[in-house]
């Protein structure tokens, strides 16, 4: 068993981190990573993402998330204040469109069980 973050546009609230070559959305392509488990010897695979939608329920409780260590991490490396600012911002609408569509916010993640052969 193993498990990835899933597609980045599912989990807007990563996307303030840095660009990096390999990130935790590298292998968040189901195809690609079936491909990988399949090219190392492994059958029997399922793969699918799954959604894991977080307890807000208005746009008050998302506040919260600025003081998790996934958040506050990658932040607090920003010298610009202004600039965590504008981020902080951003992640606030987007959670705010995602609210009014009435859409849980969450995480979701690629998950893989296989066999080895």
């Amino acid at each position: 068993t193993q498990s990835t973050w899933g597609q980045l546009e599912r989990i807007f609230f990563f996307g303030i981190q840095q660009p990096l070559k390999r990130s935790s959305f590298h292998i968040s392509d189901k195809d690609q990573l079936t491909k990988m488990v399949e090219d190392h010897g492994f059958g029997n695979i399922l793969a699918w993402y799954q959604y894991l939608p977080l307890p807000y329920w208005k746009e008050e409780d998302f506040e919260q998330i600025f003081d998790l260590p996934f958040m506050c991490g990658p932040l607090s490396k920003i010298e610009d204040q202004e600039l965590v600012s504008k981020l902080k911002d951003h992640v606030r609408k987007q959670a705010r469109d995602c609210l009014n569509s009435k859409s849980p916010l969450g995480f979701e993640n690629l998950f893989v069980l296989a066999k080895k052969l």
